[in-house]
């Protein structure tokens, strides 16, 4: 009996300690349980207060670059505006160039042009845009602008040179300048050319270099007037001593006198040609209009004769005298003399006249008949450089109108080319008012 309740407390024991074990199990699992559920919770608390903290952290970095991002697009915006102010300014300023603007690519194309520009060539931009420039400019020598471009676009040279176009039917003079145009990457695509119209700056060059040839030959022409009087002298001293010695009424007698005769010419000539081309002392502001045809008549008298120009005067004696300077109303009615006789080739007959009008002015007429100027040159006759003529600069009527309109005259023309019924012929007439006071 002993060794079952001894068996049996043994049982006991061994329950008691399983039951304790157990119990502590479990009581070891709850503790972990709570200790993973608290872990759990710690961890989603710190997971909860770093989304916390990265989110209103991410919102005030959002709110940064959102500022931020106006700020450069602003600044961008306003970088924006003032490059457009900028290039319109540009653009405004090359538009506005009194010079021909464009750009060209390498096969000539034109990539842009100014509004000057345009105009020149007489067509609109958009005509001109896309389509080679010969199109438009013809460029004499040298295989125009082809080989000028080639050669920029090889070399990166800037030429600069005086060329001579044609821009439709009339010719021009340009001072131009071609640049090579550069990408970012420092290669040439396409050339700026900047031209500026030198056509009235040539002709006055060559206007002042005619002058100076003409000042040189009037100075040789004078000396040559001087030394010519000696010769001149002495045939005439010789003819004088001959004819003393000559019967009157031989043949050798009139070939003497004939020989005087010319040669007394020959020295008349002379002595006008110094008189017209001595520079006055000073200049007046009054003259008298005959004694100054009378001049001038001198002068040409012997170019009348070889070019076969029968001159007839119908000048009042009694004219008053008038507001100008001799000297440059001398110059003006040459000019004109000049004119009718080139326009009478063959030959012809040229009327000078001068009387009084009712209104204070002096009229002095001269009246050719020559080709006539055609209706469509009427009014180009006084402008400077217009000539019809091979040679001549195209300056003497103009020289002339300058000269009475600044005495308070006027030129008036009229003229007829030949037609059926009506024979041809060219009038000026130059109006001079009356010094009053100073007859």
């Amino acid at each position: 009996m002993k060794k079952y309740f001894a068996r049996k407390q043994d049982l006991r024991l061994v329950t008691i300690i399983i039951l304790v074990f157990l119990a502590g199990a479990a009581i070891y699992t709850v503790y972990v349980s709570q200790s993973m559920i608290q872990g759990a919770l710690v961890a989603a608390l710190v997971i909860i207060v770093l989304v916390a903290f990265f989110t209103a952290n991410q919102r005030a970095w959002q709110r940064f670059l959102e500022q931020e991002l106006k700020e450069k697009t602003k600044d961008l915006e306003d970088y924006v505006q003032k490059l457009k102010s900028s290039e319109e300014r540009c653009r405004s300023l090359v538009d506005s160039a009194d010079d021909l603007i464009y750009t060209i690519g390498r096969d000539c194309n034109v990539l842009s042009v100014n509004q000057y520009g345009s105009g020149f060539m007489g067509q609109r931009s958009e005509d001109i845009i896309g389509k080679n420039i010969s199109n438009f400019i013809e460029h004499e020598g040298d295989n125009g602008i082809h080989s000028i471009v080639a050669k920029i676009f090889k070399t990166s040279y800037t030429v600069l040179r005086k060329e001579k176009v044609k821009i439709g039917e009339k010719g021009y003079w340009l001072d131009s300048k071609y640049r090579a145009m550069r990408t970012d990457q420092d290669e040439v695509n396409a050339v700026l050319v900047i031209s500026r119209d030198i056509t009235e700056q040539k002709r006055l060059e060559e206007q002042l270099f005619h002058t100076a040839k003409l000042a040189s030959m009037g100075s040789l022409s004078a000396g040559v007037a001087h030394e010519i009087n000696n010769p001149i002298a002495i045939i005439l001293g010789f003819t004088e001593l001959l004819l003393e010695k000559t019967p009157k009424n031989s043949k050798e007698y009139e070939i003497l006198k004939t020989i005087e005769r010319q040669g007394n010419n020959c020295k008349r000539i002379v002595e006008n040609l110094l008189a017209f081309a001595r520079i006055p002392k000073k200049t007046t502001t009054v003259t008298d209009v005959v004694d100054d045809l009378q001049n001038v008549v001198n002068v040409v008298m012997n170019t009348l004769l070889t070019k076969n120009v029968d001159l007839k005067t119908d000048i009042e004696e009694t004219l008053p005298t008038v507001k100008a300077d001799g000297r440059q109303l001398e110059q003006v009615f040459l000019n004109i003399i000049n004119n009718a006789v080139a326009a009478m080739e063959k030959g012809g007959i040229l009327i000078i006249s001068a009387h009084s009008t009712n209104d204070d002015m002096v009229a002095i007429s001269f009246s050719d008949t020559g080709n006539g100027i055609p209706p469509e040159n009427m009014d180009k006759i006084f402008k400077p450089f217009f000539t019809t003529k091979g040679e001549g600069t195209g300056l003497g009527l103009s020289v002339s109108y300058d000269i009475v309109k600044k005495f308070g005259g006027d030129i008036q023309v009229k003229s007829q080319i030949k037609e059926k019924g009506k024979e041809s012929g060219t009038t000026y007439i130059v109006l001079l008012p009356v010094a009053h006071g100073k007859n």
